[in-house]
């Protein structure tokens, strides 16, 4: 299964970061694979929708996702993520913070597709 792959939308490219019900390895080596790809995209362009429904956090996934969202920070123009639950709030919350710019939770993948391919 492939778990990061961009998909063209209304013309717009977004960047698909799938760790839904990955274990914590599997769940750093996906985040790894999307950032090499994110890098490979101009700065300030790339629209990212994460799904992470049923995936469980650890110290060292938590710590994966900081710096996820930090090393490509440069070359993301806005973010959706689905499955936001629980404890999974802080991470979202914090990660807002260090990279400042929006990152929005939303229930449904059309939802979040039209919300990306509006910025």
């Amino acid at each position: 299964m492939t778990r990061v792959f961009v998909e063209q939308y209304t013309s717009k490219e977004i960047v698909n970061v799938d760790v839904s019900g990955c274990n914590p390895e599997d769940c750093i080596q996906v985040l790894n694979e999307a950032t090499r790809l994110i890098k490979e995209k101009p700065r300030n362009s790339v629209l990212i929708l994460a799904n992470v429904q049923d995936t469980h956090y650890t110290k060292e996934t938590v710590l994966a996702v900081k710096n996820f969202a930090m090393s490509n920070t440069p070359y993301v123009k806005g973010s959706a993520v689905l499955g936001i639950d629980g404890a999974k709030q802080a991470i979202l919350a914090t990660v807002r913070f260090l990279t400042l710019h929006e990152i929005k939770s939303f229930d449904t993948r059309e939802e979040a597709k039209d919300w990306l391919v509006s910025l």
